[in-house]
């Protein structure tokens, strides 16, 4: 019979918490240092508990609940509970689920939010058991760097120099000295989240809480996080960030804005970054879209190939 406890912040925790991730999802491997920098910075007002589920003294499972200051709401909540695969079918899920579930009641939720992937059926079914109905999916994909053909692409940033865009790394704008550029793309960014799908859901957050988790993370590759400018005024972006357990890069948001679309700027900041990780000899970009966003479309013309879906979930327990 498994014992569950509250996750204390010990390297042996956290080494725990790591392999659990990594016997589940094989092609996403995690190190302590990706969780020690998560916990870092989760928001003083959101609610954060994990816990771990032991066989003798090995972690075999774990479980977390949580709020998100880019996404917060007082009475709703993010959660997950995962099992290592030789584990399971021995009610350890369910007893985590359980604890999850019976902490959340002091903070009176009205929706519970959580995910796996389409190719989970064993978790698709734990979930609809519990009443969890599909909100979202997000369509993975990812583009082998060494095969990625960016010739169709050559000459749009000159293009777009002719028409008064230029693309500059952050790196460029700090050494530019350009004037407070970190808060035009703090401000940026948040006009251009507006448009993506789930955005009601999206509070911005502090400035001082973003710029640490975007400018200050220790897998940031300052010069690949681009940006669009057209004078001072920042019209587009996009980013990919390292991964500290293997040579594969993840692309973070990409954006434009409105008055701005249409004209390949999202194109040439992608195909930029790629550039970036075919001269840094990167193995894959990953990335995912929702199913319905155009930026989908754009990645499958630049050479991405679709993987399994990530599938939303949601439970409304009362209305708001």
């Amino acid at each position: 019979m498994a014992t569950i406890r509250e996750f204390q912040p010990t390297d042996a925790d956290y080494q725990g918490v790591v392999n659990v991730q990594n016997a589940i999802y094989l092609d996403m491997p995690a190190v302590i240092e990706d969780y020690k920098e998560h916990d870092e910075h989760v928001g003083p007002k959101c609610v954060f508990k994990r816990w771990l589920a032991l066989e003798g003294d090995q972690i075999v499972a774990d479980a977390q609940l949580i709020q998100y200051v880019w996404a917060y709401h007082p009475h709703k909540f993010n959660f997950y509970v995962r099992v290592m695969p030789a584990f399971r079918c021995r009610g350890i899920g369910t007893a985590l689920y359980d604890t999850v579930m019976a902490d959340a009641e002091q903070y009176d939720p009205i929706e519970l939010r959580t995910g796996t992937r389409s190719n989970f059926p064993d978790a698709i079914r734990f979930l609809e058991k519990r009443s969890f109905a599909e909100h979202m999916r997000h369509t993975e994909s990812h583009l082998d760097l060494a095969a990625a053909d960016l010739s169709p692409w050559d000459g749009l940033e000159d293009k777009l120099r002719d028409e008064g865009i230029v693309l500059k790394s952050i790196r460029e704008l700090r050494a530019n000295g350009a004037p407070d550029w970190e808060h035009r793309l703090y401000e940026a960014m948040w006009i251009m989240l507006q448009d993506i799908p789930g955005s009601e859901d999206l509070t911005q957050p502090p400035f001082d809480t973003w710029r640490k988790e975007n400018l200050e993370t220790e897998t940031l590759l300052p010069d690949a996080y681009l940006v669009a400018l057209d004078g001072d005024d920042i019209v587009g972006l996009t980013q990919l960030w390292a991964d500290r357990a293997s040579d594969m890069l993840y692309t973070g948001f990409t954006g434009v804005k409105r008055d701005y679309r249409r004209r390949g700027i999202a194109t040439a900041l992608k195909a930029r970054a790629i550039r970036f990780g075919k001269q840094n000899n990167n193995s894959i970009i990953k990335t995912d879209n929702e199913e319905h966003n155009p930026m989908l479309g754009l990645n499958i013309r630049l050479g991405f190939v679709e993987q399994p879906a990530f599938v939303e979930y949601r439970k409304t327990l009362r209305e708001e």
